[in-house]
């Protein structure tokens, strides 16, 4: 396994064989598949398949993770093919039993199809949310990013930077708890399922992959090359 660089803390490219319910990630973090979840080769972005998520009660879930602290500039991306829109669909989101103490990303139910980032500490709260313009249309594909830079939060669909509207200040607290993705898990109860293909999901800790408008990836994200020895003086340690 190998990460295109050090600030990926999970990467799942949801390649694998048809029907497969084994998602790999490329930081070496198990993940849980839950419901009737798996990689479907008929609809991709990239590789040979991608994440089948049928909208009643399929998600993935991973173990609780300093890496879900986001306590700094973070990048949470990933592309998305809606096949039905049937309320709240939830990207990530930390297991909570405490709606005091919680983080979660996920888009709107409304006809604008907002896109909503926030996290809760003590009862404090920070809340970012976007517009999505014309909204998301089913069966197309779509990438879409979050992200932090300094205390500045943006989204971006297809690399377009959405107009968007912060409240609050409070920190991100670490809240050690799982990460699901595909859900809202609230007292052992999963909800909010996207009707969705998901693939290339990558979160990024430490780093804001994207302040300005962009060109969305146009292929599967890479492991990082080795460094060439082409050049480099070896000294012999006597």
């Amino acid at each position: 396994m190998a990460v295109d660089d050090a600030y990926t803390k999970l990467l799942l490219h949801c390649d694998g064989e048809d029907n497969s319910t084994s998602v790999l990630d490329e930081t070496g973090k198990t993940v849980e598949v839950n419901g009737n979840t798996y990689l479907e080769t008929d609809n991709k972005k990239f590789g040979i398949s991608s994440l089948k998520l049928d909208g009643t009660g399929d998600y993935l879930k991973l173990n609780a993770s300093d890496d879900w602290y986001f306590d700094a500039d973070f990048t949470l991306d990933f592309w998305i093919y809606f096949t039905a829109f049937s309320g709240y669909d939830m990207f990530f989101n930390n297991e909570y039993n405490d709606t005091n103490n919680r983080w979660a990303f996920y888009k709107g139910s409304g006809t604008d199809h907002k896109l909503y980032y926030f996290h809760i500490t003590s009862g404090v709260a920070l809340t970012y949310d976007a517009n999505s313009g014309a909204g998301f249309e089913l069966n197309n594909w779509y990438h879409i990013a979050l992200i932090r830079s300094g205390s500045t939060y943006k989204f971006f669909v297809n690399g377009i930077e959405l107009a968007g509207t912060k409240s609050g200040t409070v920190a991100h607290a670490n809240y050690n708890k799982p990460l699901y993705i595909g859900t809202q898990l609230v007292n052992g109860t999963p909800s909010h399922f996207p009707s969705a293909y998901m693939d290339e999901i990558r979160i990024s800790k430490g780093i804001a992959r994207w302040t300005e408008n962009f060109t969305p990836p146009t292929a599967a994200y890479e492991p990082a090359e080795p460094p060439s020895s082409e050049g480099i003086l070896f000294a012999t340690i006597i």
